[in-house]
């Protein structure tokens, strides 16, 4: 348990000039519903993708709360 609060935010992240990306560094944008978002991620887990702490944090706190709006 924490006292901790957290608040999701939307990000939009512009990259214009694709060259200043370090060598072997790829951006795929992918829309995922929010339903399946937490099975994605532990998807790409599995694939040794890292997936940033605050994303999963969101989407493993976003299933009990849609469960309970069914």
């Amino acid at each position: 348990m924490t006292n901790s609060n957290m608040k999701p935010v939307v990000l939009r992240v512009v990259v214009d000039d694709i060259s200043q990306l370090a060598e072997g560094d790829l951006i795929v944008r992918r829309t995922v519903e929010l339903a399946s978002l937490n099975s994605e991620l532990k998807e790409y887990e599995k694939k040794c993708f890292a997936t940033d702490a605050r994303l999963s944090h969101f989407a493993i706190g976003s299933e009990p709360a849609l469960k309970t709006r069914a």
